[in-house]
């Protein structure tokens, strides 16, 4: 039976999606929530000898990859460079590798942003045709049909992420592929990447994963002559900020409570300084995923692992056809789908009920805010691409966390 890997984002963790078709209980999932390739780099080289045993190596990222240059303001230039690093690493491990591209709908067509998307993920498909990979392109197969609104939203029903039924038989027919087919074993190599962890003080564990942190109570120095740190892993027990240091800048950044790795896309030093202070928020320089920094910061960062790539980087010479694979023949057919949902006794609701719904929720907040967050939620499911009715969502979100917190 071979054993497969998982290196994605949440498209890869969400419950009854992909993961619930393609892997079984003995396969291997480092999927992490808003992962990019620099995480899927982190996660490789966290868990080396774990790897060793898999056959097979499924990646999902473009999405994350393109949000984190789009929203949280990740340097395109070094983004494809990460992504270039990343399909490297991936040859090292020596495995057959399936690469999935995956739509993201939330943009117009001639936006600054989808004009991201687009190149961030013909990187991904140079990439995978250069190093011979497999595909299963779902954006080209999703981009090349039509759809009405209401198809749309059944198939894709929020901006990031696809149907969970779809992505479960998706996932189901790749594992059905790779159980039946056969691969080549090849050379392995050492990593352009290496992660260091710092003196332990605690544990934090939940249901996929486990860590030994370091909670970063005084300044912290850290020297390395072997590279330079691109990335930093954390797991902090609430809203936090790091501050790091060297001679010549320093970079305050943002973190939430959740397991989550972030880029650090200024910094470049072989010695440097890490910090966290409780009291008034500073600004922060960087952005994180996910992350908005509160006016008083209450805890202090917990970091599990830092990135660094090493100084001198190079590049296995391939003795590959350079052409990829395409399988996306896999991609289940839509159709399914879209008459299943049709068939489904619900109220399609439209624009105005949105109104209603955020009209409500605005006259409730004060009163009984979780019934107001639940009344949002369905007036941005209505209205996806709602500004105001977004952040109206994560304000009471946050209200509610925070309450939470209080009351211990």
């Amino acid at each position: 039976m071979k054993k497969i890997l998982l290196l994605g984002g949440s498209n890869s963790i969400i419950k009854a999606g992909l993961n619930l078709g393609l892997c079984d209980i003995d396969d291997i999932q480092l999927a992490l929530g808003a992962s990019s390739c620099l995480q899927n780099i982190h996660a490789i080289v966290s868990n080396n000898t774990l790897i060793q045993q898999v056959d097979v190596v499924v990646t999902e990222s473009n999405v994350n990859d393109s949000y984190n240059v789009s929203n949280v303001g990740y340097c395109i230039v070094r983004m494809k460079e990460s992504i270039r690093l990343y399909y490297e690493e991936l040859y090292r491990l020596g495995k057959a590798v399936f690469v999935l591209l995956l739509p993201v709908k939330q943009y117009s067509s001639r936006s600054p942003e989808k004009i991201v998307v687009d190149q961030i993920n013909n990187v991904h498909r140079e990439l995978a045709n250069e190093y011979g990979y497999y595909l299963v392109d779902v954006d080209k197969a999703l981009s090349s049909s039509v759809f009405s609104t209401f198809e749309e939203r059944v198939l894709q029903p929020d901006s990031l992420h696809m149907n969970d039924a779809f992505m479960y038989c998706l996932g189901a027919n790749l594992r059905n592929y790779i159980l039946r087919s056969e691969f080549e074993v090849r050379e392995q190599f050492p990593s352009n990447y290496y992660a260091i962890n710092l003196e332990p003080t605690g544990e934090k564990s939940n249901s996929k994963f486990s860590r030994s942190t370091s909670r970063i109570a005084k300044k912290t120095f850290v020297h390395n002559e072997q590279g330079l740190c691109v990335g930093v892993e954390t797991w902090s027990d609430g809203p936090s900020q790091l501050i790091i240091e060297d001679a010549n800048r320093k970079i305050v950044k943002g973190f939430n409570k959740n397991l989550s790795f972030n880029e650090l896309d200024a910094f470049q030093s072989k010695s440097f300084s890490l910090e966290s202070v409780i009291g008034p928020a500073m600004i922060s320089t960087e952005n994180s995923v996910n992350v908005k920094t509160p006016t008083m910061i209450e805890h202090l960062t917990n970091i599990t692992s830092l990135l660094f790539i090493k100084n001198t980087v190079s590049y296995v010479n391939k003795n590959i056809s350079n052409n990829v694979i395409d399988i996306s023949s896999l991609i289940p057919d839509f159709n399914p789908f879209l008459s299943a949902a049709e068939k489904l006794p619900f109220y399609i609701a439209n624009d105005s009920d949105a109104n209603i719904l955020r009209s409500a929720a605005l006259q409730l907040e004060k009163k009984n805010v979780s019934l107001s967050l639940k009344l949002m939620t369905l007036a941005a499911k209505i209205r996806p691409s709602g500004v105001y009715i977004k952040s109206k969502v994560k304000e009471y979100k946050a209200l509610i966390s925070q309450r939470r917190e209080e009351q211990g």
